[in-house]
């Protein structure tokens, strides 16, 4: 059997297969809901609300104001001859405009959308959906250039496409900047691949013009792209290191055009990182979530052996990543044995692929991994769509491995890529399975929160957002039951606050409101109250105005609250 000969009528065909078959698989997510921070970055953020307040993202600071998003939720029409509405898009949300992140491309793909079609979650994911589709197209031609083999690119390409580990990204669509960030640093590789040094100097030059424009769109998606000119250099080297004979001068001298890429990406990277610390305010995107730096990095081998794992057996996935274990101190004994066996497998699988002559995926899954090492603190220690960029590596090697199998013995390449496309097919329908599969936990707040609180029985935030999603559809019976059962778990301010709301929601105002009044909770106290003028409630919504007022006595949201109220109460007189 000989090579699939590459032309222009095979190469569309690829490429169209390659695309349907990578949105065919999330097609379902288009009709899910909004879940976890969609809420603060799409459905409360004011920056998408026109492309004008979504172009100063790049440099104009998303202000931390929580008495603005607190007005956002708890506003009703003021209209004195209408019934108090909640602002619809903020339902009981309990979110706060973020202002830790800097992923302007981001924020303006969401003012585009919102222009034309406001809070319809249907486009928001299809947006996602497209994202992954055209990342694969990119990564084939990607594979393609590196194994110079169409069925080896296709072969990586759909395994890639397939993964369960991606749902995560895929589903979610506040994480439309991974795609976006994934899609322009493969363009940008596919455009380093084309520098020759037998192409005229007018022709590199554009290539590395073209690169580093669209290496620029690349950190203004996610910062977390800037590893990749450290992987260039590694790559570079890597690859004159390779070559029998060559003296370590050669190696060190890794050419002209490589080296001026390299340094102009690298360069770029600097950059973005000084602007985002001038636009955020900070360098760092959160704090050390085990509290110190020393018990983060301790716990970070553990995390680096689930990340390994999944690549092989994507089982069990996890949503709530705050769930994961990690080093009480530095003398906690657990870290330090997963520390080792880290270790071990580390330095065995980097000499494994240095002597197959495969490192060079290897290098890409690390460097990849670098800005979610926890070297600068993040708010958590791991998580499942950290592994979107580096499982590119794993279709990078498994399309490196089905190239050598196929075409070592001319002879039998034929029963071999029989051999190699059928077991490729059976993992490509096991992980196609497990990915629907996966998807569907995605599909709203509860299902997502549902799974969760099975998966960390013992863990609070999924337990808390479960009553906080049963609240937000309505449906305060359900939320109760799980109010309860958290406060006898979790006796914290929060917990008393939410059942607070789920037994005014329920009707048993009396109790609710003691709880706030005893808590001094004048925002809950007031949000409880346009709840309750809203449904008919008015005495029980006077009560709780006046609590809040009480509580707050400067507060002149709460002063136009009763306000608004009297006027109701005339209006339902005069009727």
């Amino acid at each position: 059997m000989k090579k699939i000969p590459i032309t222009k009528k095979k190469l569309f065909i690829a490429i169209i297969g390659i695309f349907i078959f990578s949105t065919m698989l999330y097609w379902q997510t288009a009709f899910f809901d909004f879940v976890w921070d969609d809420g603060k970055t799409i459905v409360l953020n004011q920056k998408t609300r026109s492309l004008s307040l979504a172009l100063t993202t790049f440099y104009k600071k998303a202000e931390r104001n929580n008495q603005q998003a607190e007005s956002t939720m708890d506003n009703y029409n003021s209209d004195a001859y209408s019934a108090p509405l909640l602002k619809s898009e903020a339902k009981f949300y309990s979110f706060n405009l973020t202002s830790g992140n800097w992923r302007p491309l981001r924020t303006i793909a969401h003012a585009v959308v919102y222009k034309f079609f406001k809070l319809e979650t249907f486009w928001y994911h299809l947006l996602n959906i497209i994202g992954h589709g055209l990342v694969a197209v990119v990564l084939f031609l990607l594979l393609l250039q590196l194994t110079k083999d169409m069925l080896s690119a296709i072969a990586g390409t759909l395994l890639f496409a397939v993964h369960p580990v991606n749902t995560e990204v895929v589903c979610w669509a506040k994480s439309f900047e991974d795609l976006l960030a994934t899609m322009f640093l493969l363009v940008t590789f596919n455009l380093v691949l084309l520098l020759n040094v037998k192409h005229s100097h007018k022709r590199n030059i554009i290539f590395i013009m073209l690169a580093g424009l669209v290496f620029a769109l690349a950190l203004s998606s996610k910062l977390s792209a800037l590893f990749f000119p450290i992987f260039l250099i590694l790559f570079f080297l890597y690859n004159r290191f390779k070559v029998p004979g060559s003296s370590l001068k050669a190696i060190i001298k890794i050419g002209r055009w490589p080296l001026i890429i390299s340094i102009i990406l690298l360069l770029e990277s600097i950059a973005a990182v000084i602007t985002r610390s001038l636009v955020l305010g900070h360098t760092a995107h959160g704090g050390y979530i085990t509290g110190n730096c020393w018990t983060t990095w301790l716990s970070m081998p553990r995390i680096f052996l689930r990340y390994l794992w999944l690549q092989v057996l994507p089982y069990p996935l996890f949503s709530d990543y705050h769930s994961y274990p990690f080093a009480k101190t530095i003398s906690d004994l657990v870290p330090w044995l997963y520390t080792i066996v880290f270790i071990i497998v580390f330095v065995a699988l980097s000499w494994l692929f240095y002597r197959k002559k495969l490192l060079a995926p290897w290098l890409w899954f690390w460097c990849a991994l670098i800005p979610f090492a926890n070297i600068i603190a993040m708010n958590s220690l791991g998580a499942e769509r950290f592994l979107y960029i580096p499982t590119i590596a794993l279709a990078w090697l498994a399309a490196e491995l089905f190239n050598r199998y196929t075409n070592a013995l001319p002879e039998q390449r034929e029963q071999r890529t029989r051999n190699a496309a059928t077991a490729l097919a059976i993992i490509i329908v096991i992980f196609a399975v497990m990915t629907i599969n996966r998807s569907k936990t995605w599909s709203s707040s509860v299902t997502l929160y549902e799974t969760t609180t099975e998966q960390f029985p013992d863990s609070y935030r999924p337990r808390y957002n479960l009553v906080v999603s049963y609240i937000s559809l309505g449906q305060p019976d359900k939320a109760l039951a799980y109010a309860d059962k958290l406060l006898r778990k979790y006796p914290t301010f929060d917990s008393w606050t939410i059942y607070a709301q789920t037994l005014c929601m329920t009707g048993d105002y009396n109790q609710g409101v003691k709880i706030l009044q005893k808590q001094r909770n004048n925002v809950m106290l007031n949000r409880i109250g346009i709840y309750a003028a809203k449904h008919g409630r008015l005495n029980e919504a006077e009560r709780c105005f006046r609590l809040a007022l009480i509580i707050a006595p400067d507060n002149p949201r709460y002063k136009k609250n009763l306000a608004l109220l009297q006027r109701q109460r005339k209006y339902m007189q005069q009727k």
